[in-house]
């Protein structure tokens, strides 16, 4: 079984866990500001968005 994480730099994890971590963040102040919203699962990201 091939290894993934070799395909990867640390600079693009680095990367890509900021980007996480900023959407997260995105993510909880949408919560905050209405407490009604509707989380979906976007499936290409395997991330939790607001659903329009």
């Amino acid at each position: 079984m091939r290894n993934l994480l070799n395909d990867y730099t640390d600079e693009g994890i680095d990367e890509y866990e900021k980007e996480a971590y900023t959407q997260l963040k995105d993510l909880k102040k949408q919560i905050r500001e209405n407490p009604q919203v509707v989380l979906a699962l976007d499936l290409p990201t395997w991330r939790y968005v607001v659903k329009s």
